[in-house]
């Protein structure tokens, strides 16, 4: 597998690059994520989508759920997008 990095940028869906629509489209791709990523984002989203539990006091926590999402996909040879708020 492989995995990208996509900036969801501030959150507005028509804000997005037309890559990154392309990716957050793809049926066969695990996109990996953290609950401060806009819902307009998420819901752009078509293939499996793991949202990480990131409050505050478990960012650590939350940090290790993502690798551990990312590995498993990765070892699965899925595409994993690792979806981030910001550019």
């Amino acid at each position: 597998g492989k995995i990208t990095l996509v900036g969801s940028g501030p959150g507005d869906p028509d804000l997005l690059t037309v890559k990154a629509l392309k990716l957050l489209q793809d049926p066969n791709a695990l996109v990996i994520c953290d609950r401060l990523v806009s819902e307009e984002i998420r819901d752009l989203v078509k293939g499996e989508m793991k949202v990480a539990r990131k409050l505050p006091g478990c960012a650590d926590l939350a940090q290790e759920e993502i690798y551990w999402w990312a590995y498993q996909g990765l070892k699965a040879g899925k595409h994993v997008i690792r979806l981030k708020i910001g550019d």
